[in-house]
């Protein structure tokens, strides 16, 4: 065992589950794998279902599973997507609360784990949020609309709310919040590449976040060699985040790991849009070694989890397992060591969003530190399911006070809930009551 960490990583499948074996050993015991939450719990909110297959993953990826010859991993660094195909439809307090809710119980191996406990899992609350279709609209031709300064802040505002929230509920966790990776190649018109980072909001809602994460890509399929490591555009794709500032003209701000200085990065999706391409498996492949040895050498990056092992129809250029040379040869590369460290869960104060105002120029602002840090109390007015009720009704009964509670008084209720609403009463449940108010005495 060695105390510095392995830059490989893999995503698992979100699809068929084939050689998983091989997909860990790819990943490396001291490296990173990204998870998408419902596989290790159903999620009755997204409707989506766990993979009971891998005993719902957690105690495979973790403690390891002698039949299949995976060995325990104590030092792997898991990242749990909280995923869901429309951000924009969720309040990200309630979506904060079903985060926590959803990781704290996972039925794994035997034993209920609670996520949040582990100092190696790190959770992301969503995922490229600047792209039309993340945000349930499926017309490209309104990509436009959502990558203006105005979308970037809407996106800052909703992490910012997400984070601030499992904060509050977890004073004392140990797993940590990842930033979820926005699209590379969205910044807002006018302004130099990455530089929708150098937007205020976006920096602070960042600084909530103890991990940086970014997808950098390589297109082969379209772009060719040059967006590869070696190649002419090689800084504005796969080796993006390793940009320095200043490389292309005075005002490029310069890659995330120039922009964050004090931030470890894990990048959660990376690849070359040929996975499954068999002719280019050694162009692949090296585009892959090169972005590995980079990570390593910068000693910033925690890890690259290539996306993505398997998957159904919706990444058929991505998908790895089809072409046995590129898994093969993934599963055997030896480990890409780094001094990158997984840091320590802060729990704190946050500083607040600055206030929007229009900008004068597109031109990137310098990096800066977080203001000081303010910390915020909330006090809800919330009332406790009792065994015995079954119903909105009857916990509707109870907080009015009187046996007549209507359809309206049942809405109400479960509009304050939307999360429980979703998921179905269950008893010692806390519920927000519309009806009450908390007044301060003394």
């Amino acid at each position: 065992m060695t105390d510095q960490r392995d830059a490989r990583g893999m995503h698992i499948s979100n699809g068929p589950q084939w050689h998983v074996e091989d997909c860990l050993r790819a990943a490396g015991d001291d490296g990173a794998v990204t998870i998408l939450h419902h596989l290790m719990r159903d999620d009755p909110l997204t409707q989506q279902h766990s993979d009971i297959e891998n005993g719902r993953w957690y105690s495979k990826l973790r403690f390891g599973h002698p039949p299949q010859g995976i060995p325990p991993a104590p030092n792997r660094l898991i990242h749990v997507r909280m995923y869901q195909p429309n951000w924009k439809s969720l309040d990200p307090v309630a979506w904060a609360k079903h985060s926590v809710e959803m990781l704290s119980a996972i039925d794994s191996g035997g034993r209920v784990h609670n996520l949040w406990n582990d100092p190696l899992v790190c959770v992301s609350p969503a995922n490229e949020q600047n792209l039309h279709y993340e945000r349930g609209d499926n017309n490209e031709a309104n990509q436009h609309l959502y990558q203006t300064v105005e979308a970037y802040r809407e996106i800052a505002a909703w992490n910012a709310a997400w984070a601030d929230e499992v904060n509050r509920l977890l004073p004392n966790r140990k797993a940590l919040l990842c930033w979820p990776a926005l699209a590379f190649g969205h910044e807002p018109p006018g302004f130099q590449p990455d530089g929708e980072y150098t937007i205020p909001e976006i920096r602070a809602a960042i600084a909530r976040f103890e991990i940086m994460a970014t997808h950098p890509y390589a297109l082969l399929h379209t772009a060719g060699a040059k967006s590869a490591p070696g190649g002419a555009e090689a800084y504005f794709y796969m080796l993006r985040d390793f940009r320095l500032a200043g490389f292309d003209n005075p005002r490029d701000p310069g890659g995330v790991l120039a922009q964050f200085p004090d931030k470890p990065l894990l990048i959660t999706e990376c690849g070359t849009f040929t996975h499954t391409a068999v002719a280019r498996t050694a162009e692949t492949l090296a585009a892959m070694k090169a972005t590995l040895a980079k990570a390593a050498a910068s000693g910033r990056v925690l890890g690259i989890t290539w996306f993505i092992w398997h998957s159904d129809q919706a990444h058929p250029t991505n998908v790895i397992w089809p072409n046995e040379g590129l898994r093969n040869a993934l599963a055997n590369l030896p480990p890409y060591r780094t001094a990158a460290a997984v840091p320590i869960a802060r729990v704190s104060g946050a500083a607040p969003l600055p206030s929007p105002v229009p900008p004068t120029a597109p031109s990137p602002a310098p990096p800066t530190s977080p203001g000081p840090t303010t910390l915020t109390f909330v006090v809800e007015a919330r009332i406790q399911v009792l065994p015995g009720e079954k119903s909105w009704y009857a916990v509707a009964r109870r907080a009015l006070g009187h046996p007549n509670a209507t359809a309206k008084h049942v809405a109400a209720l479960q509009a304050a809930n939307p999360v429980e609403a979703a998921g179905g009463l269950r008893v010692g449940q806390w519920l927000r009551s519309p009806w009450h108010k908390v007044e301060r005495s003394g």
